[in-house]
């Protein structure tokens, strides 16, 4: 009698999980759903560690012209994790190390913040707040930046909150200083050093670093200012899924990915006076890696998803457990980037659903259910 009716059962349990899957009309409609908060045109890349595009769609309201695969925009925050890469690879060349000593390139902040490494500017525990008009200034160059954020000039010195590496607080200021330290002992502008390590090497068309907000002007942004079409974001995150190799090119060592993707802050205090300008209400610890924040762990507690969402409703991710990545890219008023943020929240188990069924990583689950009937049954 048991026997009779393991079928029945496989089929309800197989119908089960094909009623339930998440399709790619499902994704469109509550994206469609929420444009007005998008400026009413966004585009969406859901991709595998191994190239496999499983959604790319440019979407927008009726009467909006879309974006499109050569569009360009400014993605603000999201570009820490190319600006710490770039930098990364001088850490390679041991023309830096993570420890290596901010006086010891720049003396002038011996008497403000002696005890910064390479390793604070890249993991928020700087000291800074987020900005200021040392970052802010489009006409300054980037070591005019960094000397006044040291020392003061036409403005007060960049005031310090903590010191260097005792604390978590999110700042750009602290990635401005590392970006001028990259320029400082490789002899090249960090647009050259952008082009030379990462942009050339992964084929990025027309990216490239501008100063604070996507202005145009000489003081490089190097925590917010980047215009990137949407696949070449796309290829830097399958970089990092892949260990640091890009269509068989080694762009980064395995090493400096591993590096990159640890939580360097989450056993740290968190300073509630930097913190509370970028969350509001601020949280007990935040985790950071080199250039992203850490966004979940896995079973075992290891990070396992890493973002650099940008102000103006860029997000994106990667989960290194599942080997895939996902890019929302927009472009939209600051007004509108907790919403974005809610959206984002609500639609990754969504995304991460429909990767899965897609891929083919769904045979699992339906082996499973196939075993559990059959244990039941008898």
């Amino acid at each position: 009698m048991k026997q009779n009716n393991f079928l029945p059962s496989l089929i309800t349990v197989l119908l089960i999980i094909s009623a339930n899957c998440v399709t790619k009309d499902d994704l469109i409609s509550q994206l469609t759903e929420k444009l007005d908060i998008m400026d009413n045109k966004m585009s969406i890349l859901i991709q595998g560690a191994d190239g496999s595009i499983y959604l790319k769609e440019h979407l927008s309201s009726e009467g909006t012209q879309p974006y499109d695969d050569n569009t360009t925009i400014h993605i603000a925050s999201g570009c820490k994790w190319i600006a710490m890469a770039t930098i990364m690879k001088l850490v390679e060349l041991q023309l830096l190390s993570l420890d290596t000593k901010v006086t010891d390139i720049y003396p002038e902040f011996q008497n403000t913040n002696p005890t910064m490494t390479l390793k604070n500017l890249m993991t928020h525990t700087s000291g800074y707040q987020l900005a200021d008009e040392w970052v802010f200034d489009l006409n300054i160059s980037l070591q005019e930046s960094v000397l006044g954020i040291a020392k003061g000039g036409q403005y007060p010195a960049s005031k310090v909150y903590f010191p260097g590496g005792t604390k978590v607080g999110y700042s750009d200021i602290g990635m401005q200083i590392a970006g001028g330290m990259a320029e400082k002992v490789s002899g090249k502008t960090f647009h050259e050093l952008f082009d030379e390590y990462i942009a050339i090497p992964m084929g990025m068309k027309n990216a490239k670093f501008t100063a604070f907000d996507g202005e145009t002007g000489n003081n490089i942004a190097i925590a917010d200012g980047l215009l990137i079409r949407m696949i070449d974001y796309g290829n830097f995150l399958r970089m990092l899924l892949n260990e640091g190799y890009f269509d068989g090119k080694n762009i980064l060592l395995a090493s400096t990915v591993q590096t990159m993707l640890q939580d360097h802050t989450g056993d740290l205090p968190v300073s509630d006076e930097v913190m509370e300008e970028v969350v509001g209400e601020v949280e007990d610890s935040y985790s950071f890696a080199i250039g992203a924040w850490v966004y979940d762990r896995d079973s075992d507690d290891k990070p396992s998803i890493y973002s650099s969402p940008g102000i103006h409703g860029f997000e994106n991710w990667i989960d290194v457990e599942n080997n895939y990545l996902c890019i929302l890219y927009i472009r939209t008023d600051t007004d509108n980037e907790p919403e974005v943020t809610d959206l984002t929240e609500a639609i990754r188990p969504d995304i991460l659903e429909f990767y899965l069924d897609e891929s083919g990583n769904y045979s699992n689950l339906i082996y499973l259910g196939v075993l559990f009937v059959f244990v039941i049954m008898f």
